[in-house]
């Protein structure tokens, strides 16, 4: 069967609603192979995915966060005779995975906009969800209060009770290249994560040094992932929570569908496979949790997946965390020093 080829495709949720936005495609050699698909920026679960209850969330994902941005363009509109540049809003929303009270990491390309240039650390909070990915009535409630009191105060009573945290600094890979899905990692510097004052929030581990000498997870590992997903390709965003279970592929089962995908592009790169579920454009860089002799870490960071039709019967691709072990480390004490 032939299947459809794409260009790289970066998808941002403008204002709730999707937005398909073409980018650079990705480095891949071409070939005359019509079973060869290309791999797209994902940003959500798709297909038989199960929705997550609150035990599941503390126990399983507490560092699985939603990051969220904004930036404006110019859009040009006509009025009466006369066309206009309007400035719009944009909002980017995408996963990520907390490492400690200061650092969360995600995937390289949620930070950029649509001209693939950085947005401004400035513009992004981080959102520690319980299983909806809206605050609840109380939560919102709690929030606006305890605002009012700060300012009657003086004392930031709202960063006791907020759910988010801010941007400090971006760091992304310093071998990163936008117009590929190389590299594509970033730590970012936030203030400070009050998990500890939430229930369904906390850090995960780094790969321990067992994984990372095997460089794993090796094939036949079963992992999670978390995100707010859609059932089918170009659905909208679920409201609650959604997991799937994946399985750890052989780099042949990669290097063999996707065109330019050889083992050399894959050594910093998990393939992985669920039964008729993938990622879709909505949660790019939340994170793929794996265990070692019971304890958790983190694995990889959602990046990209099939294009075409039926996603969900292909693998997925996730950075592998082992391949930056040690950027990630210097990254965390460098900017913790500083």
């Amino acid at each position: 069967m032939a299947y459809s080829r794409a260009v790289l495709a970066l998808t941002l949720l403008l204002a709730a609603v999707p937005l398909a936005l073409t980018a650079p495609g990705p480095a891949a050699r071409p070939n005359n192979n019509n079973n060869e698909r290309l791999l797209s920026r994902v940003r959500r679960i798709i297909g038989n995915a199960d929705e997550v209850n609150e035990e599941e969330k503390q126990r399983l994902f507490p560092f699985s966060v939603t990051i969220t941005g904004s930036y404006y363009v110019r859009v040009p509109k006509k009025i009466g005779f006369i066309t206009l540049n309007v400035p719009v809003k944009r909002q980017v929303h995408c996963g990520a995975s907390i490492l400690d009270r200061n650092h969360v990491i995600t995937a390289a390309h949620c930070l950029l906009d649509e001209d693939g240039d950085l947005i401004a650390s400035t513009s992004w909070k981080v959102y520690m969800h319980s299983i909806k990915r809206k605050p609840s009535m109380y939560e919102r409630m709690k929030s606006w209060f305890a605002r009012k009191a700060s300012k009657l105060t003086g004392k930031n009573i709202a960063e006791n009770v907020a759910h988010h945290a801010h941007f400090k600094k971006i760091h992304i890979h310093p071998s990163y290249d936008k117009g590929s899905i190389l590299h594509d990692v970033a730590v970012i510097e936030t203030s400070d994560i009050r998990y500890d004052q939430i229930s369904h929030a906390g850090p995960i581990g780094l790969p321990p040094s067992e994984v990372v000498r095997a460089d794993g997870p090796t094939p036949g590992t079963l992992c999670d992932y978390s995100g707010w997903g859609c059932t089918r390709p170009k659905g909208s965003v679920r409201e609650k929570l959604l997991m799937a279970q994946f399985t750890v592929k052989p780099l042949g089962d990669c290097t063999s569908v996707f065109q330019g995908g050889d083992s050399a592009f894959w050594q910093k790169n998990l393939c992985v496979q669920a039964n008729r579920t993938t990622v879709c454009p909505g949660d790019s860089g939340g994170g793929l949790r794996c265990e070692h002799n019971g304890q958790p870490y983190l694995a990889g960071i959602a990046s990209s997946a099939a294009t075409g039709a039926n996603p969900e019967l292909y693998p997925a691709n996730f950075m592998r965390i082992t391949g930056y072990i040690s950027w990630i480390r210097e990254t965390m004490a460098l900017s913790s020093a500083s």
